[in-house]
């Protein structure tokens, strides 16, 4: 994982071209039903940018606690990815996708 900003090389070296996204999104780590919102900023096959919600930016201290590995929801489009944090930069991540994109489970019916 990368810390800080991206340079301009890191642009040119993207092996799929991103599409302006805007969308909401929600950050959940393994194992946990619910997490943090976020807009996805933009998007690929491979990988997204995503602004996170509440992010607080303090000199010197990290600002986010975003897990390595988590699952981003987008419910606009009922998808689910499961991903790996690539960067951070203040209230941005970028991730890379290691799944496919999967229709996001409903819960279970109460009887």
């Amino acid at each position: 994982m990368t810390t800080g900003s991206k340079d301009a090389t890191s642009a040119e070296s993207r092996r799929a071209t991103r599409k302006v996204m805007r969308t909401l999104g929600e950050i959940v780590p393994d194992g946990k039903d619910h997490g943090t919102g976020c807009t996805v900023l933009d998007m690929s096959a491979s990988g997204a940018r995503l602004k996170v919600d509440g992010a607080v930016r303090k000199a010197f201290a990290p600002t986010l606690a975003i897990p390595d590995a988590f699952r981003l929801l987008i419910a606009r489009d009922n998808i689910s990815i499961d991903c790996r944090l690539a960067w951070r930069d203040n209230d941005m991540i970028g991730v890379s996708f290691t799944s496919t994109f999967r229709p996001i489970k409903a819960p279970a019916k109460r009887a």
